[in-house]
């Protein structure tokens, strides 16, 4: 378990500069959109909301899965998160792998 978990998080070391750029960019753009989505709920919900889609954005790429399954948790919990989990759900299936489909 130890071993899979760190042979996963190894895997960013060999990422481009472009793809460390876009991953960046997008943590950001995903925080500043769901601490905009909560602006009704207030400052507490917004800071929640922003590191949540900073953290699990990254997080996507390493354990696409679970972080599909994480944000689907805190979409019930936090309104707005629609669009995260939009982000997880296109990135989970990419690297799940083909073979399985709704379609089949």
């Amino acid at each position: 378990m130890a071993l899979g978990v760190r042979n996963r998080l190894s895997t960013v070391r060999m990422w481009s500069r472009r793809q460390i750029v876009g991953e960046s960019v997008l943590a950001v753009v995903l925080a500043l959109g769901m601490a905009a989505s909560q602006t009704a709920e207030g400052p507490l919900w917004m800071t929640v909301a922003a590191l949540a889609a900073a953290v699990l954005s990254p997080l996507r790429r390493i354990f696409p899965a679970g972080v599909l399954v994480a944000t689907g948790a805190i979409g019930g919990l936090l309104s707005g998160f629609g669009i995260a989990l939009l982000v997880m759900s296109w990135s989970a299936g990419a690297r799940n792998g083909p073979g399985w489909s709704a379609a089949w």
